[in-house]
């Protein structure tokens, strides 16, 4: 018996330095009926990449239009969708790929894209229903366009 402890003793401290590590990355929604796992983290960010038209408009109409008022769904539609972390700070989701986050919060759900330039027929989102644009904010080479759903 004492031989069996001394053994797995070495392996103690890394099985509890993975399980610390794990907990910061832990997964915000992990039903794998509802798609992809979304995990939690303090580092998340967006992608370096432009979203496509197609991809911006699905997320901003599954997991704010689709969802309202109360957006009880909209995490599901992420999972859906593939590819976000969520920030363990902000609580914002973000896609890892595309420039392109979603921020749910009591009574109201927006996305905010960022895009090459000020032209740009991602405005073409504002007209869905029940979506607000903001105003577009530019920093360096790209153009952030915000669309806002509010809640019931």
């Amino acid at each position: 018996m004492t031989r069996t402890l001394k053994a797995v003793r070495p392996f103690a401290g890394a099985a509890l330095a993975a399980l610390t590590l794990g907990a910061c990355d832990a997964p915000a929604s992990s039903d794998a009926a509802t798609g992809q796992p979304i995990l939690r983290t303090a580092t998340a960010e967006p992608g370096p990449s432009v979203a496509p038209l197609g991809f911006a408009r699905t997320v901003l109409q599954t997991a704010c239009v689709d969802t309202q008022p109360a957006f009880d769904g909209a995490t599901q539609a992420l999972s859906r969708a593939g590819g976000f972390v969520q920030s363990a700070r902000s609580g914002t989701f973000f896609h890892e790929q595309f420039d392109l986050s979603v921020k749910v919060i009591p009574g109201r759900c927006s996305m905010v894209v960022g895009t090459p330039g000020s032209n740009s027929r991602i405005t073409q989102l504002a007209a869905l229903p029940d979506v607000s644009p903001g105003r577009p904010r530019t920093f360096g080479d790209r153009t952030y366009h915000s669309f806002f759903v509010s809640g019931g």
